[in-house]
């Protein structure tokens, strides 16, 4: 969430006793942030990625960073008959549009130079207009989807695993990880060399002391077919004693692949479980109200896990061990209309770990500011400044006090 800013004179004049008094100069007119987004192309093949690319600026300069900026993509509720039994399968629904990060038709994303990206596809054919927005500045652009052109055939050459991201997990599974390699993918469209959403087989090779074999459920294809992503199985019934090395294979129909050793599942009995580590909140601010999308990076997050804003309870929209994705709680009601920073906590729920530190994150009140820009100027004064903040409403009042 961004704020609108007022582009503020003011300043202090020094004059001597032989100098006449020099009339105030008007203000300048207070500078609106806008929002330009861009499209890597406004026509794609279903399953194709886009990038959306948001442009934000104050006036003539761009917005402090960290800016956020919401994307959306129409909430729509597709079937893919995977099957191919023309039967409805709960499993075969899914969003028809949706942004790669999240699988969801909203995400919000931090500006980084006045600049933020997302990239999303659609899964069926069709015109399909993605926005973005800044409080009340937003636009958007429309993108047209056309179906897979003609046959398509098989990959010719055997899928090739580099990597696994992250490359270990809690044995109870249901984690996403991403695997990063080629080919990794079962059917390409002849024209356009694109890989379709048919998935190939993931299984996890489980070493002592489980010694099985597991099919994990592959959530995403993406269509140049260098990577996957997975939900790890879970790798046993009790918690194991030890950590458990796991060869992690790909199988299209010209070949299979194997990453030896490439995901641990760790042990919880003998291995001392992992402490989370806090390094940052993503943005690390937000209304009091609550409801702002907030990226916790850090360590040691062990699925499932509690996320306290103060001593209220986040909603946790997902995890793995390095990332937690989590909704601000509202604190209004009991903190109207003042500024307030809570500190973020984590908490590992099977262990009981909780983080070994804290990070601040400011709840932000009707009305503050959060910067200026310029912070220095001429002691003569009339030096142009912006403030950020929230809350401004014309008219207003700004006062300045020199020297302190």
């Amino acid at each position: 969430f961004s704020f609108a800013s007022l582009g503020l004179v003011f300043g202090l004049t020094a004059c001597s006793k032989s100098d006449s008094p020099t009339a105030p100069r008007p203000s300048p007119t207070p500078q609106a942030v806008s929002v330009s987004l861009t499209v890597s192309s406004t026509s794609a093949v279903a399953g194709q990625v886009v990038e959306a690319r948001a442009t934000v600026r104050q006036g003539s300069s761009a917005v402090p960073d960290g800016t956020v900026v919401n994307f959306t993509l129409p909430r729509q509720t597709c079937w893919d008959d995977k099957n191919q039994d023309n039967q409805q399968q709960p499993e075969e629904l899914g969003l028809c549009y949706y942004f790669i990060d999240n699988r969801d038709a909203s995400l919000a994303k931090s500006t980084q130079g006045g600049v933020a990206s997302a990239a999303w596809t659609s899964g069926t054919a069709g015109d399909v207009t993605v926005s973005a927005s800044v409080g009340s500045a937003n636009d958007s652009k429309t993108v047209r989807f056309s179906p897979p052109p003609g046959p398509v055939e098989e990959v010719a050459g055997a899928p090739v695993v580099y990597s696994l991201v992250p490359n270990e997990g809690s044995w109870q599974g249901g984690e996403e990880v991403e695997i990063r390699g080629e080919n990794l993918c079962v059917y390409r469209v002849v024209a356009t060399g694109l890989c379709t959403s048919d998935a190939p087989t993931v299984r996890f090779g489980l070493g002592d002391p489980v010694a099985a074999t597991y099919t994990a459920e592959v959530v995403y294809v993406s269509p140049d077919g260098r990577f996957l992503r997975v939900k790890t199985p879970r790798a046993s019934v009790d918690p194991p004693a030890q950590d458990i090395l796991t060869d992690v294979s790909v199988t299209n129909l010209t070949d299979s692949a194997t990453l030896v050793k490439g995901f641990v599942y760790r042990g919880v009995i003998v291995r001392e479980p992992p402490t989370p580590q806090l390094f940052a909140l993503v943005p690390n601010s937000g209304p009091i109200e609550g409801g702002t999308r907030v990226t916790i990076l850090g360590s040691g997050f062990d699925y499932p896990v509690q996320v306290l804003f103060g001593d209220r309870e986040a909603q946790v929209i997902s995890s793995n061990f390095n990332e937690i994705v989590c909704i601000a709680p509202s604190i209004a009601p009991s903190q109207p209309g003042t500024p307030t920073t809570v500190q973020v906590e984590v908490r590992n729920i099977l262990t009981g770990k909780v983080s070994s530190n804290t990070l601040p994150y400011r709840y932000g009140e009707a009305m503050f500011i959060s910067a200026i820009q310029p912070n220095t100027g001429y002691i003569l004064g009339w030096n142009p400044a912006t403030i950020y903040g929230q809350g401004f409403v014309a008219p207003v009042q700004v006062e300045v006090t020199a020297g302190g």
